[in-house]
């Protein structure tokens, strides 16, 4: 993995994002697998609770289906802004886009794949080595157990994956790192008095 993304660098890339805006900042709030994403319908998005739902995903053949794995069918909770951010798309969205009620449609209102087409202009406008969407979703995780400190369960549930050892593999030492930096910051403050 990539070394951690900052929030800084994330806002730079979405000011830089022109009409991919919303929808790299969403990728980088809620980790959601670019299939995932693009799959996306209003429905998914329970305003109420402040949830997205995810239920389905674009395969590689364009076909759209079931989530990735029986644990890709979850539940993600999404901060006020984000959610304030959804629900003012969902009123300006073009008629033309609504037709198949995708969230971050085309301007035609199908499928799009805007993944490293409007990452990498943003990118480059802003200034910052390239990412990829993938690297969006690395950030979540980051935000998860460097920010939030999450459990390693949580971070397993939220990011979709299978199983607990899956997510050692992929974030093993961003866990260790996260679990050591607090175990130091607590000492320091005990050592303080």
């Amino acid at each position: 993995l990539a070394a951690r993304l900052s929030v800084n660098i994330i806002n730079v890339i979405v000011e830089h994002s022109g009409r991919y805006g919303l929808t790299i900042e969403f990728a980088a709030w809620t980790g959601l697998r670019a299939g995932e994403q693009i799959a996306l319908t209003w429905e998914d998005i329970d305003f109420e609770r402040g949830l997205v739902l995810v239920r389905r995903a674009r395969k590689k053949d364009g076909s759209v289906g079931a989530a990735k794995t029986k644990a890709g069918h979850r539940s993600i909770p999404i901060d006020v802004d984000l959610l304030a951010k959804l629900r003012a798309w969902k009123l300006a969205q073009p008629i033309e886009q609504r037709v198949n009620n995708l969230v971050f449609p085309t301007s035609t209102g199908a499928m799009d794949s805007w993944r490293n087409r409007g990452l990498h202009i943003a990118c480059d406008r802003a200034g910052v080595e390239r990412i990829t969407w993938h690297s969006l979703r690395h950030f979540f995780a980051s935000i998860l157990l460097f920010d939030l400190q999450e459990a390693d369960a949580t971070v397993t549930t939220l990011m979709g994956h299978k199983d607990i050892s899956f997510t050692r593999r992929q974030y093993g030492h961003w866990m260790d790192d996260a679990r050591r930096d607090t175990d130091i910051a607590e000492r320091l403050r005990r050592a303080r008095g």
